[in-house]
């Protein structure tokens, strides 16, 4: 199932770089990549592993024990999401994008706070082996992203419009996700900051000894 649910996904991608490369050109399709290349870097720094890890928590953790850790860990998530949104904007203004792909920047950025909410919501999916579920969530992103993209360029759309299409394709397949695993996980975010080091440092310590 995750095997078939990549090869389509991976299929809608080649149709949307194909796609966006013909009607963008070579200038601007390289500004477009550009800008998803520095958001995509900083997601996986501000990531690291905390997806994999959370599944290993909510596997071994019951009761109230895992509801406030599933709590915290979104909320320390949606934390870093904001702070490497921060950094990118900061590298995009450094770097003397121009205005258009420095507003791309910031959403581009912005559609990795409800595409990590989601990831996390998922993970009681990955636990419970749903895997029909998650791939089939995962592919209708996938159908969603490229949906948009294909509307935009019908519509002939610059590029800060295409870079938007990921906030709306994440944030729509929140409510699904949340659908699929009431009950099982807390649907809000707890903001302790107190917590979050001995998180940060579990989380570094699982990175790096996980295959």
């Amino acid at each position: 199932l995750r095997m078939a649910g990549f090869i389509a996904a991976v299929g809608l991608s080649v149709i949307s770089a194909t796609l966006l490369t013909r009607y963008l050109g070579v200038a601007r399709f390289g500004q477009y990549t550009t800008v998803l290349s520095l958001v995509l870097v900083v997601a996986a720094v501000t990531d690291a592993g905390m997806s994999s890890y959370g599944t290993r928590e909510y596997a071994t953790r019951h009761g109230e024990d895992r509801r406030q850790f599933m709590a915290t860990l979104l909320g320390l998530r949606v934390a870093l999401t904001l702070g490497g949104a921060t950094l990118t904007v900061a590298f995009a203004l450094a770097a003397g994008y121009d205005v258009a792909l420095v507003f791309g920047a910031v959403a581009a950025s912005l559609a990795n706070v409800p595409l990590v909410i989601q990831h996390t919501l998922s993970i009681p999916l990955s636990a419970h082996l749903r895997l029909g579920t998650l791939s089939a969530l995962e592919l209708g992103r996938q159908a969603l992203l490229v949906a948009g993209l294909v509307a935009l360029v019908i519509a002939k759309a610059g590029v800060l419009p295409l870079l938007t299409v990921s906030v709306v394709a994440n944030a729509l397949l929140i409510w699904p996700t949340a659908v699929f695993v009431r009950g099982q996980i807390s649907l809000r975010l707890a903001l302790n900051p107190r917590r979050w080091p001995p998180l940060l440092r579990s989380t570094a310590v699982f990175s790096f000894a996980a295959p």
